[in-house]
């Protein structure tokens, strides 16, 4: 059967065709007659060409891409959920290895799940599809384990440095971390490894530019951000904080049984924090292949923290020292409520510092490990004052930390998990910070020791830390495996 389009260009060549024989020969036409020829010929071809393109534009997806008429774009496959797609979008652009084509060939294997997963799905239920994106890019970067620089700076040995920065989410303070660290002696022998509790691209770009050390980055897959309504995270079923027992076993809410030793119940996100420090410290000695064999120290730091430059040549000047103490277990970089002294001195104490806190793997598995239970159920959310605990009161003899009474590592944090500055002027405690650093007699030759602090230091429970499963959940990751099912 003849379509509509087909009829009419059959009479628009038949109407064409008795116009010239009526003309005869088209050199006798006046000027008029041949204008009128000349356009009726060029309506001609539009028409043809439109309908061709709109019968092309029905044809069927493979038979349009083998008559070499261009596949539907992205948008059109992927309308919802919207902002799922936008932040894959610009995934692609930014990730070298995804080509371009199909867009169902990514080139890796979890951004063909993600976009099958939002292909699947709709605007409803993008929120959830954010999270499983996020889910799928850390499991994809903690698989991955890429050591950014290593081409350059060399593999790590057992006389480099392992600098581990627990990362949230305050990029102005980790950018003035990292100034530091670049200004630091001997950073070129380092692998600086940033453990986030946050997945976001502009973060992870920051730390992909550095360019004078080793870098690596490990993200903390049970946190508030992949876990938002569900336990680690805060369960919409859990208990208020401040409900108080009694009223938490009448409204039958999640975990009423347990709470800590003030009555309160968890807040998610500050039993995170040491969460997130407990599974960083057994994923590097446990897990990560270019540290599990690594017998050297481990430099704990902070997002907030500022170092002087001179901060690796006192580890070593330390660490040497160190080993010739059997009680000595620990490096510290500063205790900032311990009165300064010269640069070169240092005491050794029962109490260890979070600021600039060192250890190696003897440490790790003799005085931590082995006390995993003691500090997964010790009713405190901190994980300095839990560790302060599991050392005093776990295993066998003193376990002393080497402490620097002037301190190489700064805390410039004003607006931190414990402080209610409302200022949180940076800039005048860097500024502060910097003039105590010119101050300092850098690169001593050697450490004198003045004093040695053996009373146990009294230790109290914070709280915060009262929910069983906060304690299953800390143990859990305690063992050597990479993931971990919560029930």
């Amino acid at each position: 059967m003849i379509s509509m389009k087909g009829l009419t260009r059959y009479f628009f060549v038949i109407i064409l065709a008795a116009v010239l024989r009526k003309l005869g020969n088209i050199a006798a036409c006046g000027v008029k007659t041949f204008v009128v020829i000349f356009f009726l010929i060029i309506i001609w071809i539009y028409v043809t060409m439109r309908n061709t393109v709109d019968d092309n534009s029905k044809m069927p997806q493979h038979l349009r891409e083998v008559n070499g008429f261009p596949s539907e774009s992205f948008e059109s496959k992927i309308q919802q959920p919207y902002l799922l797609m936008d932040r894959f979008e610009k995934n692609i652009k930014h990730d070298k290895n995804i080509t371009t084509g199909n867009p169902l060939d990514t080139g890796t294997e979890i951004d063909t799940k993600l976009l099958k997963m939002a292909q699947a799905n709709n605007t409803k239920g993008f929120e959830k599809n954010e999270v499983e994106y996020i889910k799928l890019k850390i499991e994809e970067a903690n698989k991955e384990q890429i050591i950014y620089n290593e081409d350059i700076f060399g593999r790590l040995n057992n006389d480099s440095l392992v600098i581990l920065v627990q990362v949230h989410k305050r990029v102005n303070y980790l950018q003035h971390l990292i100034d530091s660290l670049a200004k630091a002696r001997y950073i070129d022998q380092a692998l600086i490894i940033f453990s986030h509790d946050i997945y976001e691209e502009e973060i992870n770009d920051l730390i992909k530019a550095i360019k004078f050390c080793k870098v690596m980055q490990i993200f903390f897959p049970y946190s508030i951000q992949t876990h938002p309504d569900t336990f680690p995270g805060a369960d919409v079923r859990d208990c208020p904080r401040n409900i108080g027992k009694q009223k938490a076993l009448q409204i039958g809410c999640l975990n009423a049984e347990y709470p800590d030793k003030f009555s309160h119940y968890r807040e998610s996100k500050f039993t995170q924090i040491k969460h997130h420090w407990w599974w960083k410290m057994n994923h590097v000695f446990n897990n990560l292949n270019a540290t599990k064999k690594y017998s050297g120290f481990v430099l704990f730091l902070e997002e907030d923290h500022y170092v002087a430059e001179d901060f690796i040549h006192l580890l070593r000047l330390m660490g040497r020292q160190c080993e010739t103490k059997p009680q000595c277990k620990f490096l510290g970089l500063g205790l900032d409520i311990m009165k300064p002294g010269p640069s070169n001195q240092a005491i050794m104490s029962l109490f260890h510092t979070n600021l600039g806190l060192a250890f190696n793997r003897e440490t790790y598995l003799d005085s931590i490990k082995k006390c995993a239970k003691e500090f997964c159920e010790f009713d405190d959310y901190n994980w300095d004052w839990s560790l302060n605990y599991i050392t005093n009161k776990c295993g066998k003899g003193p376990k002393l930390s080497m402490i620097l009474r002037a301190q190489r590592v700064f805390h410039i944090g004003e607006c931190g998990t414990h402080s209610r500055n409302a200022n949180c002027d940076v800039g005048k405690v860097l500024a502060g910070v910097k003039n105590e650093i010119k101050s300092l007699g850098l690169y001593p030759t050697n450490i004198e020791l003045t004093e040695t602090k053996v009373g146990r230091p009294k230790m109290m429970e914070n709280g915060g830390w009262g929910d069983k499963r906060d304690h299953e959940l800390c143990l859990k990751m305690t063992r050597t495996i990479p993931n971990i099912v919560i029930s």
